[in-house]
């Protein structure tokens, strides 16, 4: 049903990109405002009549806006990327959900914020984050079960070279576990990624701390929502 949906949206913006680039933003809001009934039933249910379906079309419309580099992608990509932003309810505006490229068109990249925000959504973790480490900021890590061990303190004058990322997640109860990444692994991830542009260009460190996240995050959390996001955001590395 949703991919009849999205077929619909994809037809009527192909209209659209016959139109000078610099048009092309109002004719994007204007496509999904028409269609927010649409919009609102690939909302994840929790989300549904309560105006996000509205609220993520008017933040997607104003990021469109301001990217002019955006403006040449297709309409039909666009039209898709927020659909998906829509689908696991997190906003495409450069914060929390990404437009990159491949192949000339326009794909939707959820942020390693965005995954965290629907993994908190779930109940299932309290909180996750992460940070790069460098070169010269002091850090270590073991396991000595049951107990995890992480220390990290960056050198905020000079970190040097990003030599691995961390992320670590806690649970309801306050229990905690780590994931660590070194560079060769971060650097892997980057160069299988079907879009090399965007985000892996303009919020590097950003982006090598996401593969970390989304690899504890996915040892605790199955909420369907955050299963999607997965589903979007590793098809990107395909």
């Amino acid at each position: 049903m949703a991919e009849q949906k999205q077929t619909g949206g994809t037809q009527l913006a192909a209209a659209i990109d016959k139109l000078p680039a610099s048009q092309r933003a109002s004719e994007l809001r204007g496509l999904l405002t028409a269609r927010i009934a649409n919009i609102e039933d690939v909302l994840p249910s929790n989300l549904r009549g309560t105006g996000e379906g509205q609220r993520l079309i008017n933040r997607a419309s104003l990021y469109f806006s301001t990217k002019k580099d955006l403006h040449n992608y297709s309409m039909a990509s666009l039209y898709s990327a927020v659909v998906q932003s829509v689908e696991i309810g997190i906003p495409l505006d450069g914060r929390l959900g990404h437009i990159g490229s491949f192949g000339g068109d326009a794909v939707f990249m959820p942020s390693y914020i965005g995954l965290v925000m629907i993994a908190k959504r779930s109940r299932q973790i309290k909180d996750c984050y992460g940070d790069i480490v460098g070169e010269n900021d002091h850090f270590e890590c073991g396991r000595q079960v049951p107990v995890s061990i992480l220390n990290h303190t960056p050198n905020l004058s000079k970190r040097g070279k990003v030599k691995g990322a961390y992320a670590v997640v806690t649970m309801p109860d306050g229990t905690w576990r780590y994931e660590y990444m070194t560079l060769e692994q971060l650097d892997h991830v980057r160069n299988k990624a079907r879009s090399k542009n965007g985000p892996w260009s303009t919020d590097t460190e950003q982006m090598q701390i996401k593969p970390v996240i989304r690899r504890v995050l996915k040892l605790y959390v199955d909420a369907p929502t955050f299963i999607r996001a997965l589903e979007i955001d590793e098809a990107t590395d395909a």
